[in-house]
């Protein structure tokens, strides 16, 4: 019969490591934790305004990164929409 972990828990390899505080480098003003605070609604919102196209099949976490991205270079990364999903 195979061990178990006496602890009752997964191993060190289930783990995910939570990284506190801003995750984008090198841009202390952009804080991706407050951009995932925002609504789905707000993010696309702000999006259109820096001339994202392909967002409408993103799904949150994907949109806090576009956003983040869109923030760092000025607005001026518009995505291109290659299929369906907005994926290539």
């Amino acid at each position: 019969m195979a061990q178990r972990n006496s602890s009752g828990r997964g191993g060190t390899a289930t783990r995910t490591r939570q990284r506190a505080g801003n995750q984008t480098p090198n841009t202390p003003s952009i804080s991706e934790s407050e951009i995932s605070r925002m609504r789905v609604d707000d993010i696309r919102g702000r999006l259109r305004k820096y001339g994202v196209s392909g967002i409408s099949a993103l799904r949150k976490p994907e949109l806090v990164k576009e956003l983040a991205r869109a923030m760092r270079s000025g607005g001026g990364a518009a995505r291109k929409a290659t299929g369906p999903a907005g994926r290539a």
